[in-house]
């Protein structure tokens, strides 16, 4: 199913509602990278997560891309994704939405990689070696 777009600078962009679990109608929607260099579920601006007033149930240390150890604060929200809504624990804050891999496990990503390309996701089935 069709999920996002490349952008003009070749960025793969998936539209997310995320809500704080157990409020009805305090939504934000973001658009999130897909960043599969992101090991984690999902991770939000320091603004959306104070917007939205998420619960956090942890902390957790990670290390950027370029070496840096940091430690975050862990958020549960409901992050609605096309017809889907899931319950995630694992949200962490970062400067920008980001779509980790902990997101995409056990599906098919394609990207048609041209400003305005469309990204798909498709369910692997669960016999794929793909």
């Amino acid at each position: 199913m069709k999920v996002g777009t490349v952008d003009a600078s070749g960025d793969a962009l998936v539209p997310l509602t995320v809500e704080r679990r157990g409020s009805e109608g305090r939504q934000h929607d973001v658009a999130a990278l897909l960043d599969t260099g992101f090991n984690g579920f999902l991770a939000l601006p320091p603004t959306s997560i104070e917007d939205l007033n998420l619960e956090q149930v942890g902390r957790e240390q990670y290390m950027t891309a370029s070496g840096e150890m940091h430690v975050t604060g862990v958020y549960e929200a409901v992050v609605i994704f096309g017809e889907r809504q899931l319950v995630v624990d694992e949200i962490v804050e970062a400067a920008e939405p980001l779509m980790g891999v902990g997101f995409l496990w056990g599906v098919k990503v394609c990207l048609g990689y041209r400003e305005g390309g469309e990204v798909t996701l498709e369910e692997l089935d669960r016999t794929s070696t793909l």
